[in-house]
C-alpha cells in the first residue's frame, strides 16, 4: 500500500511539473488570431449560373432519360384524367343535393 502511494504522488509531482508548460502552450494557441474558413466568409458570390442540387442517396439532380420523361408525362396526363373525372362526379353531387333541397323547399313550405 505504500508503494502505491509513493508511485502515485511521483506521478503526481511529474503532470504538475509539465502542467505549466502545457497552460502556457495552449494559452498562446487561443490567443492567436484565427485563420478565417473562406477568402472572406462576409461576402457571398453569386453565380450567373443555375445551381444544380444533387442528392446522391436517391439520385435526385441526375439527367432523366428521354424515356423518363416521356413516362413521367404520361403518368401526369394520366393524373389529369382522374382529377378531371373526379372534379365531375364531385360537381353531379353538388347538384343532386341541390335538387333535393330545392324539392324540399317546394313540396313542405
Amino acid at each position: 500500500m505504500a508503494d502505491t502511494n509513493e508511485e502515485l504522488k511521483r506521478i503526481e509531482d511529474e503532470l504538475l511539473a509539465e502542467e505549466p508548460q502545457d497552460i502556457d502552450k495552449l494559452i498562446k494557441e487561443f490567443l492567436e488570431e484565427p485563420e478565417p474558413a473562406f477568402d472572406d466568409p462576409d461576402k457571398t458570390e453569386i453565380s450567373d449560373e443555375p445551381v444544380v442540387y444533387c442528392n446522391y442517396s436517391n439520385d435526385y439532380g441526375k439527367e432523366q432519360k428521354k424515356e423518363d420523361e416521356d413516362a413521367a408525362l404520361a403518368k401526369k396526363k394520366k393524373d389529369d384524367n382522374i382529377i378531371i373525372t373526379l372534379l365531375a362526379v364531385a360537381a353531379g353531387l353538388s347538384v343532386g343535393i341541390i335538387g333535393v333541397l330545392v324539392y324540399w323547399l317546394v313540396k313542405y313550405l
